[in-house]
C-alpha cells in the first residue's frame, strides 16, 4: 500500500483497533497498548499491504482480536516458567512464589 494512502487510513484503523480491544479487554489502558502494538506492526508492513482499504481494515480488526490472546499466552508461559523455577528451589523462595501468585491469575 502506498505510504500516503496508508497514512490517510491511520486514524480510522486506530479507532477500529481500540474499539475491538476495548470490547475484548474492558480496560482502556490495555486497549491502548494493543492499539500501539497493532499500529506499529501495520506500519512496519504497510508497503506489503494490498491497496484495498477494506482488506486493511479487516486485517487491523483481526490483529486487534488476536493480539490480547497472543500476549495472554506469552504471559501465561512466563508465569509457568517462573513458578516452576521457584518451585524447584529451597523453602526460602517459596514465600516469593506465593507472593507472585497474587499478581498472576494463571492456573499453574
Amino acid at each position: 500500500m502506498e505510504r500516503l494512502k496508508y497514512i490517510s487510513l491511520v486514524k480510522e484503523l486506530r479507532q477500529i483497533v481500540v474499539a475491538r480491544a476495548l470490547k475484548l479487554l474492558n480496560e482502556k489502558d490495555d486497549a491502548e497498548d494493543v492499539a500501539r502494538e497493532v499500529m506499529l506492526k501495520l506500519w512496519e508492513r504497510h508497503q506489503n499491504l494490498h491497496d484495498n482499504a477494506e482488506e486493511v481494515r479487516h486485517l487491523a480488526d483481526t490483529m486487534a482480536t488476536m493480539m490480547p490472546l497472543i500476549n495472554g499466552f506469552r504471559h501465561h508461559r512466563l508465569c509457568q516458567r517462573s513458578h516452576r523455577r521457584h518451585r524447584d528451589t529451597k523453602n526460602g523462595l517459596r514465600h516469593q512464589m506465593s507472593a507472585m501468585k497474587i499478581f498472576c491469575f494463571c492456573k499453574t
